[in-house]
């Protein structure tokens, strides 16, 4: 007699379908926590936004109320470099950011380096333009966060270059230390702008309040800005 063939044992976690074995689906609970942390991120992208253009705005109609030209091309071209540009290029790998959402990935990068390569130009310009114009622009705490902002500009500046021409190069270290040095950039230049805001203190922004809602609102568009970058930095960093 022939032997009897024996039945294949399954894996009890498996579910077999016609077209062959797939994982279970997940539970309930896990769903509605990962659906309830994309509300959590779209909410606070909206945000960003939102105080993004806010302090565009506000610095906008500060410039044109300032009287020195020169202080109007280095506001101009600072929050041009800093806040619609560089802010929009770190957002560009934001997974919750709704215009680069559908963008594919190559292609993101190559936005992402144009956009700093560009913000950074405009940023240098205007702070060069405003320390050419400023004996001693040292004296001040926002000439001196400006300051560093500037210097770490120009090493964005390379990196973004060097991003754009040797993007399968940007590996590793060089990665890590591009993200950092970026973070970096965008913090001392989001400073900047916020002791800007509070050296309106005594001439335009009165109340006291509407100072306070300005450096609040540049302080949070930086979080937000920065959020999800870090957290890729740190994850990367401790994998």
């Amino acid at each position: 007699m022939s032997a009897v063939p024996k039945t294949p044992q399954m894996n009890p976690t498996t579910v077999i379908v016609e077209n062959g074995p797939q994982n279970p689906p997940e539970s309930p609970n896990n769903n509605e926590g990962s659906q309830f942390f994309l509300v959590i991120m779209n909410i606070i992208n909206s945000l960003t936004h939102m105080l993004l253009g806010c302090i565009v705005i506000s610095a906008f109609i500060y410039a044109n109320v300032a009287r020195a030209s020169t202080f109007k091309q280095h506001i101009y071209l600072c929050v041009f470099g800093y806040v619609i540009l560089m802010a929009q290029a770190v957002l560009t790998f934001n997974p919750h950011n709704g215009w680069s959402t559908n963008i594919k990935f190559p292609v993101k990068r190559k936005l992402h380096a144009v956009m700093q390569i560009c913000g950074s130009s405009l940023a240098i310009a205007g702070t060069a333009v405003q320390m050419a114009s400023v004996f001693n622009n040292l004296r001040s705490t926002h000439g001196i966060f400006g300051f560093i902002a500037f210097l770490l500009t120009v090493v964005s500046l390379v990196g973004g270059i060097y991003h754009l021409i040797y993007q399968n190069e940007m590996k590793g270290t060089l990665r890590f230390c591009h993200a950092i040095v970026g973070c970096l950039t965008l913090t001392s230049a989001f400073i900047a702008l916020a002791l800007g805001f509070d050296s309106m203190r005594n001439s335009i922004l009165r109340p006291d309040t509407n100072t306070n809602m300005f450096i609040a609102s540049t302080v949070l568009a930086l979080v937000g800005t920065l959020i999800v970058s870090c957290g890729k930095i740190f994850n990367r960093r401790c994998a």
